[in-house]
Formats: structure tokens, C-alpha cells, sequence
């Protein structure tokens, strides 16, 4: 698995969720503290160290693990429905707008018509192709869903049972291999997940 976003601590501290998560109230990474050894947290630097943001709590990695231990399939299942409610109502309003404009010209053509502007053979062509370009803007939208294959097999692995027994940099690679963000909010509420 790609270490292109890895980053270490000084300390050679290894922060699992490192470049995953994100303040939900100002968009910038969250990012590594240690203030006992062996425990680990994350906090919004916007705010500890410029005084930019209200997000005040630092996140223990364990409270990650554990929330992404049982919500995992579930928020997937939303992501899923997220899509294609989203894929779906943009596809519609996209093909609502097409046929509009196609049924506006219909009754402008025979508005042409019935004054004279155009004879019957004109008409009929126009009509034939505008009729023709609404009977093919499709009643279905299609889109390409994204690939959730790689999150979908973990699950499917019950990774859980091996998960204690990998290295710290393992657990890095296994959640950078399936989630591209994790969003958190001041109150330790993780907002939202983008899978990879």
C-alpha cells in the first residue's frame, strides 16, 4: 500500500489516522499529539496553535478505532444511498431541463406554423427532430456508481480478528486503503466518511 501521504512525528510516533482526519468546523487536518507514552490523540492545530477555530477536544485514536470498528457497514450503507439519491436527482433535473427546452421548441415550431412563418414541409421535418431528441433523453439515469469493492472486502474479511496483531504502520496502510477522510466535530461526533 502507497505510504505517499505518511508522515512521522518527530518522535518516530506512528499516528494511524494521520491525513484521515478532518475538523468538521473549519476543513483542515487533524493532527498527531501524544501527551501520555503510549497513547495517542488528535487535535485541530487551527485552533491550539493559531487560535482559528472553536474545535477545542482532542480525540483519542482509540475512540476512532473503535467508532470505525462498529459503524464501518453502516456508513457504508449510507455512502451507497448518499449516491444514488444524489446520481439520481442530478440525472433527473439535468434530463427535466432537456426535455423543457425540446417541448418549448415544439410549440414554438407550431407557433411558426400557424402564422405562416414555415410551410407544412419545414414543419414537419423540425417536428420529426425534436420529437426524435425527446424520445431519446433516457426516463433512467445512468451514472457509474463509485467502486466501494475495496472497503466492501474488508468487511467481508472480518479484519477484526487480525486487526490487534498488526503494526501500527499496518493499521495506517489498512484504513488508507479503504477511507480517503474522516470528518470530526468539537462535541468527538465523526460528521461523515469518504472512502477511497
Amino acid at each position: 500500500l502507497s505510504n505517499r501521504n505518511a508522515r512521522y512525528a518527530p518522535t518516530g510516533r506512528i499516528y494511524i489516522f494521520t491525513s484521515l482526519l478532518v475538523c468538521s468546523e473549519c476543513g483542515h487536518k487533524l493532527v498527531g499529539v501524544h501527551p501520555k507514552l503510549d497513547y495517542y490523540y488528535y487535535r485541530c492545530n487551527e485552533h491550539f496553535q493559531r487560535g482559528r477555530c472553536s474545535h477545542i477536544s482532542t480525540i483519542p485514536e482509540k475512540y476512532v478505532e473503535k467508532w470505525l470498528f462498529d459503524h464501518l457497514g453502516e456508513e457504508l450503507e449510507r455512502c451507497k444511498l448518499d449516491w444514488e439519491i444524489s446520481a439520481t436527482q442530478k440525472k433527473r433535473n439535468s434530463f427535466a431541463k432537456d426535455k423543457a427546452v425540446l417541448k418549448a421548441k415544439l410549440t414554438k415550431l407550431k407557433e411558426l406554423y400557424i402564422n405562416d412563418f414555415i410551410d407544412i414541409e419545414e414543419y414537419k421535418k423540425d417536428y420529426e427532430l425534436y420529437t426524435k431528441a425527446l424520445s431519446q433523453i433516457p426516463s433512467q439515469p445512468q451514472e457509474t456508481p463509485p467502486d466501494f469493492s475495496a472497503v466492501e472486502a474488508l468487511l467481508r474479511s472480518d479484519f477484526r480478528t487480525v486487526y490487534d496483531n498488526l503494526s501500527r504502520e499496518e493499521k495506517r496502510s489498512l484504513w488508507r486503503s479503504v477511507i480517503k477522510e474522516i470528518r470530526i466535530d468539537n462535541d468527538r461526533n465523526i460528521t461523515g466518511i469518504i472512502f477511497a
